[in-house]
C-alpha cells in the first residue's frame, strides 16, 4: 500500500530528494506551495516550528517542512538560516571573498519536520561536513546554489554532482530524512 506525505516547499530540488529517498518505502511525496511567513530567526528550529505550525493549520494533514543552511567554521552560526539571503546578495563571488582567508570549511545542516494532526511535531536533524570550492561546478540551478560548491568530506565533487547512492549516504537532508524514515512506520501518513 502506498502512502502519501505532503511536503510544503517551493524548492523542486528539495521535493525531488525527499521523493527519491522515501519512494522506495512506498511513500509518495507530493509538493504543496503555501505562502508561509518565515520568521527571521538565527535558530533553524524556531523557523521550522513556525513553518510546520502554519502549514499544519492550513492543510490539516501529515506534512513535512524543511529548513537548511550552511554553517561556516570561521563564523559560528553564520550564515545559517540566512544562507539563501547571503547567496542572493553576495553570490558565489561574495561567498568566495568571505572565505578567502582559508575559512572555507563548515557544515550543511538540515532540519526536516514532520507535523501531524493534533499538533504533533517531530524535528529530524541532518549534518554534512565539508568545504567550499572557489568556483561552482555543475549545472546552474537557482534552487540549490550551494550544491554546486559544497564538497562533502571524503568526496572530490560537490553535492550536486553526486549520484543518488552517494547523496543518500552523505547529504545533510538525506541524513535528516533517514531519521524521519526510521520514525515513519510508527506514524500514520494519509493513505
Amino acid at each position: 500500500m502506498t502512502s502519501t506525505l505532503t511536503m510544503v516547499t517551493t524548492n523542486a530540488d528539495k521535493l525531488a530528494e525527499a521523493a527519491r529517498f522515501l519512494g522506495p518505502l512506498g511513500i509518495r511525496v507530493e509538493g504543496v506551495k503555501l505562502d508561509l511567513v518565515e520568521p527571521m530567526e538565527q535558530e533553524m528550529s524556531t523557523i521550522v516550528r513556525s513553518k510546520a505550525s502554519q502549514a499544519g493549520a492550513a492543510l490539516g494533514r501529515p506534512l513535512l517542512v524543511d529548513e537548511a543552511g550552511l554553517f561556516l567554521d570561521a563564523y559560528p552560526g553564520f550564515p545559517g538560516p540566512f544562507t539563501k539571503f547571503i547567496m542572493r546578495s553576495l553570490g558565489f563571488g561574495g561567498l568566495a571573498r568571505l572565505t578567502a582567508d582559508g575559512a572555507a570549511t563548515g557544515e550543511m545542516r538540515a532540519l526536516v519536520a514532520l507535523w501531524e494532526p493534533g499538533g504533533t511535531l517531530e524535528i529530524f536533524d541532518g549534518r554534512c561536513r565539508g568545504r567550499l570550492l572557489r568556483e561552482p561546478l555543475g549545472p546552474e540551478r537557482a534552487a540549490t546554489p550551494l550544491s554546486r560548491i559544497f564538497v562533502p568530506d571524503g568526496f572530490d565533487q560537490p553535492l550536486g554532482l553526486l549520484d543518488d547512492e552517494a547523496l543518500f549516504r552523505t547529504s545533510h537532508r538525506a541524513r535528516a530524512l533517514a531519521k524521519l524514515r526510521d520514525r515513519l512506520p510508527l506514524s500514520n501518513p494519509t493513505k
